[in-house]
């Protein structure tokens, strides 16, 4: 293999002859990220930034960063680093947009450099078609253009939540690039192959410390070693240390997922939020990853939603056909990737790649079904399969053929991602673009809606207001949207002093009611509730009622009962409807430390003579229920 004899010399070809090509790759970045950084957060950035107080990081005490290490409620992991990178940019430049995107955009050129680097290294140890370091150099610079402007990474690179992809991908690059020298070192039969190793692992680690992407690192690896690498190694017992590790753990992570995750996952409670089961999330995906690949392989962004909240999921594999039609051409896929390995390794490594980066989120778990920036380092596997065809042409076409089909590629993409950044640099042009592709889409409707409303200053005689309003009415009229439009139309007319139509409050209440308990369920109750809390005139009985449909839904928090028991208390000034909201709470939470924390909430609010009435209540019950 030219592995021991190229390698080393194109490990050291980057940072020194292709240095210019950074500076290149870097520049363009900058040009046509440029106009997206004026644009506003959107989305998941709202709750995750701009709302969060733990972000909103004033000074650098122990108490501040232990709450940012813990600021992301939302998985496991918390994904600390990346909030603490979020908490660093409030620090030096308050909540303004710009700056977090900005900054988004300097670490997306830093794993440009870095795909670069890997490209570079994967090409020229590609045995079966040798080529030179002219085209090595060119081709890694080139892909690493393509990947880092292509126009489906705009809503991963200007959406600012998502520098938890950017950063874990920053890692998991690292880690590639360590593993892949350590390699070297050992198929050369030199020493330190088994540190450069353990730098891989630590630096996977940090990726997952951004986001769970980062258990996909050792994914990445095993897909080098069956095609590029091998298991080869100088040493019989590296050898054999390297397949039997891979093979063990392999094992473990095969049985922690069969024993641990699945039963955890395909129970109620998991998919208590989701309007799809798990088997249709999984039937479903055989749509969504052919879908992913028809964004990479043609980049159009008519096709580019951002909000898939309308796509509908698989019930069967024929139902909708395209299920079936989709699971055929992964199927020819992976059959294609099985048959390159030997012939055309390169190849087969970028459809493998491919596969793997969606195995976390084309899986089991309760995620969405469809978003762009899953795609992230996705796109890298299609192109580096593309590449490596158009390597293997070169005896066809000539050479500088193919520097003018990459080079004419890289212009057209970098021409669409410019004119998509520039409509993510208008925050009201990025909203009616996004509701003019996807109608059926609440999430796009909404967006624009709460623009409006922002223009409106809240004055009912604004003609933004009369916008907001239509646009909020096109939002709750699409299938199955959610109950917020209706919370966010009697909200905004409340604060305005208008009049709030009852047909909202009865279809929030319906929504509540029949829909699965989740996020936008919730927000759109508590919300109201908050709202009525702080003076708004909110109807207290409509908004007790819509409370009621709420906790009547299985698996809700024993918070939540409690605040509308106080609400019930202080508003309406119900006391048995109270104590029979705060039993109900008892008997969900099935816990004493939470009966004792919710009478001592109670007293501190001067509720003694309720608390020891409840409080003998729940003892009555308590003794009925162990009686035989």
């Amino acid at each position: 293999m030219r592995h021991n004899q190229n390698q080393a010399e194109a490990g050291r070809q980057f940072p020194a002859a292709a240095a210019s090509g950074a500076v290149l790759i870097l520049a363009v970045i900058g040009v046509v990220y440029w106009p997206g950084l004026s644009g506003a957060f959107i989305f998941d950035d709202m709750p995750v930034i701009a709302k969060n107080p733990v972000v909103h990081l004033d000074d650098f005490g122990w108490v501040q960063l232990v709450e940012l290490w813990q600021g992301f409620m939302h998985s496991p992991g918390g994904r600390p680093l990346a909030m603490l990178s979020f908490g660093l940019n409030h620090y030096f430049s308050g909540l303004e947009p710009f700056s977090f995107k900005l900054t988004n955009v300097v670490l997306h050129g830093l794993n440009a450099l870095l795909i670069g680097l890997l490209a570079s290294r994967l090409l020229a140890a590609d045995d079966t078609n040798p080529a030179s370091q002219g085209w090595i150099r060119f081709a890694g610079i080139a892909l690493a253009l393509a990947w880092a402007i292509h126009p489906l990474q705009v809503s991963t690179v200007l959406y600012t939540v998502q520098r938890m992809e950017i950063m874990a991908l920053t890692f998991i690059l690292l880690s590639l690039l360590a593993y892949w020298r350590g390699r070297q070192l050992q198929i050369a039969g030199i020493a330190g192959g088994w540190l450069w190793l353990a730098g891989a692992g630590v630096t996977a680690l940090l990726a997952v410390l951004c986001k769970e992407t980062g258990l996909l690192a050792p994914v990445f690896t095993f897909c080098l070693e069956l095609t590029l690498l091998r298991f080869e190694a100088r040493n019989r017992t590296t050898r054999l240390t390297l397949r039997w590790g891979f093979a063990f753990a392999g094992t473990c992570a095969l049985a922690v997922y069969i024993f641990v995750l699945v039963p955890s996952v395909i129970g109620v409670d998991a998919y208590g939020s989701r309007d799809f089961t798990w088997q249709e999330r999984l039937l479903t995906q055989l749509r969504v990853l052919p879908l992913y690949l028809g964004w990479i392989v043609w980049p159009d962004p008519q096709r580019y939603l951002f909000y898939y909240d309308a796509y509908e999921p698989s019930s069967s594999l024929i139902r909708p056909m395209s299920t079936l039609v989709g699971a055929i051409l992964l199927a020819l896929l992976a059959l294609a990737a099985a048959a390159l390995r030997k012939h055309a390794p390169l190849a087969a490594l970028g459809i493998l790649l491919f596969f793997a980066s969606h195995f976390l989120t084309s899986n089991i778990y309760p995620l969405e079904l469809v978003f762009e920036h899953r795609n992230y380092f996705a796109i890298f596997g299609i192109l580096l399969a593309g590449i490596a065809g158009l390597s293997q042409l070169r005896g066809v076409v000539s050479e500088s053929v193919a520097r003018v089909v990459l080079a004419a590629g890289i212009l057209g993409m970098g021409s669409i991602t410019f004119i998509q950044a520039s409509i993510w640099g208008e925050p009201l042009t990025l909203a009616m673009d996004l509701s003019n592709k996807n109608p059926q889409s609440e999430r796009a409707h909404y967006d624009v809606a709460v623009i409006y409303r922002r223009m409106s200053d809240q004055n009912p005689n604004s003609p933004f207001f009369g916008f907001a309003r239509g646009a909020f009415e096109r939002s709750a009229e699409v299938p199955g949207a959610s109950p917020l439009p209706e919370q966010a139309l009697i909200a905004m007319h409340a604060m305005a002093g208008s009049e709030v139509e009852p047909g909202w409050w009865d279809r929030l209440i319906k929504k509540v009611e029949e829909q699965p308990r989740g996020p936008q369920q919730i927000t759109a109750v508590r919300t109201l509730l908050e709202l009525h809390g702080r003076g708004l005139p909110i109807d207290p009985d409509r908004l007790m009622d819509a409370g009621i449909a709420l906790l009547n839904k299985p698996g809700m928090h024993p918070a939540v009962f409690f605040e509308f028991s106080l609400h019930a208390l202080e508003a309406l000034e119900d006391v048995s409807l109270a104590e029979h909201i705060l039993v109900a709470a008892s008997t969900v939470a099935n816990d004493e430390n939470w009966d004792r924390r919710m009478l001592e909430g109670l007293q501190s609010r001067g509720y003694d003579e309720f608390s020891r009435s409840l409080a003998n209540r729940l003892e009555v019950a308590d003794h009925e229920e162990k009686a035989p």
